[in-house]
């Protein structure tokens, strides 16, 4: 049943990134079956970003959601993780309450957290505000 529940979570978080992108004015693909790195793509005047979406949380001091960058399988019982390069990937994606982020895959590590407010121990801050959807394809769009 859990399996079932974290399938339409993530199901859900896809469709609310495809939603936000058709919303801002780009086309959404998707790839046939499950075997690319990617969940979908989103054509930008001609350029294809590859995006791959995450379910977030929201972090324990409730000033920002976390992203887990990397899948994972098990192997002999073990959970094995494997992290996303930017030959798979040129984004990771998720949603967090109605509004879809874009992350660059090059800032993505084991887990991205970005922060609608500061924290006591904030140092180098992703504020969401700067990954919100519209405004990364807009400013990628501004490169075509």
């Amino acid at each position: 049943l859990k399996i079932v529940k974290d399938k339409a979570l993530g199901d859900l978080t896809e469709l609310t990134v495809a939603t936000e992108a058709v919303k801002a004015g780009y086309n959404v693909l998707f790839p046939f079956g499950d075997r690319e790195r990617y969940d979908m793509a989103i054509d930008v005047g001609g350029c294809i970003l590859r995006v791959q979406v995450k379910t977030c949380a929201i972090n324990k001091w409730g000033s920002g959601f976390t992203i887990d960058c990397r899948t994972g399988n098990h192997k002999d019982g073990q959970l094995v993780k494997h992290h996303y390069t930017s030959e798979e990937v040129e984004y990771m994606a998720t949603a967090f309450e109605g509004k879809a982020y874009l992350i660059p895959i090059e800032e993505c590590y084991a887990t991205k957290t970005l922060r609608f407010k500061a924290s006591v121990n904030c140092k180098n801050v992703s504020w969401a505000q700067d990954y919100e959807l519209s405004k990364v394809l807009s400013e990628v769009a501004k490169t075509m």
